[in-house]
């Protein structure tokens, strides 16, 4: 076993996070009038986030939501109850628009609304943030540093450790980096993988992750995996990480947490 980058007695650490993008990320990616596309984004409030609350409640784990601040705005009422359950939530910008091609005052604008309006119907304020499509600018880390009152992001797939992004002000960032092979999406909607596929490769990949003792983080859609099929598999890989000794499932803020308390990366 290798020496442990985690709490005493932990080897692995993993995230269960969902983005909260109802119909704002498919209109992103399809346009408003395709409700063929949009109507599957209503579920994610409709049906789907419920339903993962529901197993996350049964399998007493905590999770993050990265939610976009129109899904928010709509449905004030899941995001309490995210926060009402002990989950965190997170910012995913206001209306799903990557910010890899957005003006720097655009962007900023675009955080700073976000967080607002969040702490207003949540009582919370965002500590977290993923951009949408995984397409953050140049700028987006210096943003959040500057902000203030973030200390993670989830923006990359280059590393199975979390990492810190340093500051002169000493308000540092974590990176909490996921996979593709770790979207629920692109397993689902690109590839055509059935639930019991999904499952076996995220099995795979946390077995992998488990014996190197690093990071596994799941990034899914509760218009997706909170689907009835889908949902099974969710509760499957829970099942799954439970069933190993020295697995510690938490919120991201958590993670970012302790890998700030350790003053290093690796």
């Amino acid at each position: 076993m290798p020496e442990s980058l985690w709490p005493k007695g932990i080897r692995c650490a993993v995230a269960l996070t969902f983005d909260n993008d109802d119909e704002s990320g498919l209109i992103d990616a399809f346009g408003p009038d395709k409700m063929f596309y949009v109507s599957q984004g209503y579920y994610d409030t409709n049906e789907g986030t419920w339903r993962v609350l529901r197993i996350l409640e049964r399998h007493n784990v905590k999770a993050t939501f990265c939610m976009v601040a129109k899904t928010a705005e709509k449905r004030p009422d899941v995001a309490r109850a995210i926060v009402d359950k002990g989950h965190e939530i997170a910012s995913h910008g206001w209306d799903h628009r990557p910010y890899y091609n957005m003006k720097i005052e655009d962007e900023k604008i675009d955080l700073q609304k976000t967080v607002e309006l969040i702490r207003n119907i949540t009582g919370k304020t965002v500590v977290g943030h993923r951009t949408a499509n995984w397409c953050p600018s140049k700028d987006t880390v210096n943003l959040l540093n500057n902000l203030g009152n973030f200390i993670w992001r989830g923006d990359s797939l280059d590393n199975d450790l979390p990492y810190i992004h340093k500051f002169n002000s000493g308000n540092n960032i974590v990176e909490l980096p996921s996979a593709v092979t770790l979207d629920d999406y692109d397993n689902y909607a690109e590839r055509g993988y059935t639930p019991q596929e999904v499952f076996e490769l995220w099995r795979d990949e946390f077995d992998v992750l488990y014996e190197e003792g690093k990071f596994y983080c799941l990034t899914m859609h509760p218009f997706m995996t909170g689907r009835p099929a889908a949902s099974k598999s969710l509760e499957k890989i829970i099942c799954h990480i439970k069933s190993h000794e020295g697995v510690w499932i938490a919120k991201a803020e958590e993670i970012a947490r302790y890998w700030l308390s350790r003053g290093k990366n690796h």
